[in-house]
């Protein structure tokens, strides 16, 4: 979650809209295991 952070704040936030609920979903996909 640090690089997503840093991501945003070097103004990748026009992707973090997207692909921030892709994250979350893949994280949410991985703990099901």
């Amino acid at each position: 979650l640090e690089d997503f952070n840093k991501m945003i704040e070097a103004g990748a936030t026009r992707i973090g809209a997207s692909a921030g609920v892709q994250i979350m979903q893949g994280l949410e996909a991985d703990s099901d295991y």
